[in-house]
Parts: C-alpha cells; sequence; structure tokens
C-alpha cells in the first residue's frame, strides 16, 4: 500500500469517527430532551403530530443540537423527520427567540444542557487542560496547544472520569 493509500484511509477512518461522534451526540441531545419531558424517542419526529407536548421538546431537541454541534438545517430536518430545511430553523428561531423571552423554556434549556453534560461525561473520559502556578488554574482549554501559559505555570490535564468526577493526571 503507497502512502497516499494510507493517508486518504487513515482521514476516511477519522471522518467516519467523526459522524459517529456526531451521530452519538444528536442521539444524547435526544434523549436528554425526552428524559426531560417524560416522553419517548418516537415523539422526536415530525411524523409524531402538531401536538404542543410533541412540539415544544422537538423544537428544544433540534435548537440544542444547532447551538451545540453547529448542525445544518438540512441535517436537522433529516435526522428529525422534517420536510425540509426551512421547518429546522423555524424550530430553532423560534426557541431561540423564547428562550430570552421566557423563563420556563430557558430553565429547560439550562437543565438540558446540565444534564447533558453530565451524561456525555459518564460515558467518556473528556481531557481538558489549564495552566497551573501552584495556586490558581488559568483558564480551561479542549487542547493541550492552545493553553495560554503563565510565567510560573505548567500545563495540567484535567479528566472528566466515566463517574463525572473531576480528577489532574
Amino acid at each position: 500500500m503507497d502512502r497516499s493509500t494510507d493517508s486518504t484511509n487513515r482521514e476516511n477512518d477519522e471522518q467516519m469517527n467523526r459522524i459517529a461522534e456526531y451521530e452519538e451526540l444528536i442521539d444524547a441531545i435526544k434523549n436528554g430532551v425526552c428524559e426531560e419531558y417524560g416522553c419517548d424517542l418516537g415523539s422526536m419526529s415530525a411524523k409524531s403530530g402538531r401536538k404542543k407536548a410533541y412540539v415544544e421538546p422537538r423544537h428544544i431537541a433540534i435548537h440544542l443540537c444547532r447551538k451545540h454541534l453547529d448542525a445544518s438545517y438540512k441535517d436537522l430536518a433529516e435526522k428529525f423527520g422534517m420536510s425540509d430545511h426551512t421547518s429546522a430553523m423555524h424550530a430553532h428561531n423560534t426557541i431561540s427567540w423564547l428562550s430570552e423571552r421566557d423563563k420556563r423554556i430557558s430553565r429547560i434549556i439550562v437543565k438540558i444542557e446540565s444534564s447533558l453534560l453530565h451524561q456525555l461525561s459518564c460515558h467518556k473520559k473528556v481531557v481538558y487542560y489549564t495552566c497551573f502556578d501552584g495556586k490558581t488554574c488559568h483558564g480551561i482549554y479542549k487542547d493541550k496547544e492552545s493553553v495560554v501559559l503563565q510565567p510560573t505555570g505548567t500545563v495540567v490535564p484535567i479528566v472528566v472520569c466515566d463517574d463525572g468526577k473531576t480528577t489532574t493526571k
């Protein structure tokens, strides 16, 4: 196998891993919303109807997918069984508008986001990095290269373990 084929295979594997992780995160958001609303995954599909009991959780899930995953409207419409991208756009824009004006919707979104953070960290070990100078942590960064070093600080990894507890290596 030549180097270009090996490189192409590696890139394809990386892309497949990103797609699988993306799908997993959409499912986690759907499950988190269903848990909060006490509904089943079937109600996340537009085919389940236009009743408020189905529409609101579906719209919130779409809003969260757009907000946290930067998912395209076309992709969201497909994932939620909608006729076209404008339905997903309407869902996202409606919840964005409501979350600024309706405390109930805002609280629901914050509660779902909090539970998702815990839920996702319980299934995976997530590593963040900080600069620690012996007394204080200076920022939290997703990758080691982004850490802004302080004069007397060192880069320290922070690990969110399977049980949700945070430790350092």
